[in-house]
Parts: C-alpha cells; sequence; structure tokens
C-alpha cells in the first residue's frame, strides 16, 4: 500500500460511492476543497482511501474519510490516520469530525 497526497477531484468518486453513493458527485464536493490537503491510500495502484484535511490558522479538520467497502477493516485507515498525523508533524492542532 502507499499513501500519497492527491487532487480534490480524486476525491470524488470515492467519497460518493462510500459517504453519498444515493447523490450525484457535484454534491461530493465541499466548501474549501480548493485549499485542503488530500490524501489517498493506493492498493496495486487503486486509490482504496480518500481523507482531506481542511487547515484554517493552525488547527486541522479532518474530515470525509473514507474507505472502499471491500478494503474496509483491513488497517487501512489507521494507516492513513498515522501518516496524515505524521505529515502535520504536530504543527497544528487536530480536530477530527
Amino acid at each position: 500500500m502507499e499513501i500519497r497526497n492527491i487532487s480534490w477531484e480524486q476525491t470524488i468518486p470515492l467519497r460518493q460511492s462510500v459517504l453519498w453513493p444515493n447523490k450525484p458527485p457535484e454534491y461530493c464536493h465541499v466548501d474549501g476543497d480548493h485549499d485542503a490537503m488530500h490524501f489517498g491510500a493506493f492498493v496495486n495502484d487503486e486509490l482504496v482511501c480518500v481523507a482531506s484535511v481542511y487547515i484554517k490558522s493552525d488547527k486541522a479538520r479532518l474530515r470525509k474519510f473514507a474507505t472502499k467497502t471491500d478494503y474496509q477493516g483491513q488497517g487501512i485507515g489507521s494507516q492513513m490516520l498515522k501518516f496524515i498525523l505524521h505529515s502535520l508533524n504536530n504543527t497544528v492542532v487536530i480536530f477530527l469530525v
């Protein structure tokens, strides 16, 4: 598995399929996406988990965290969270919402 930064546009299909399967893709775009940090976990080049971090001043908010159903329960989300926390490197206060 590889975790890396991705664009907000790359998060939309997975957000939709996991969080809002009955909504159109444009519903999955949230205010602040353009300025947020977005992370993706890839297994064999397949995007299986996404998470977005919205930073304002010295605070970070983790939102829109989604893992493909068939990859849930395998620790991918936990590894993603560790990666994000390490990436932020204690430079901000983190709120999980």
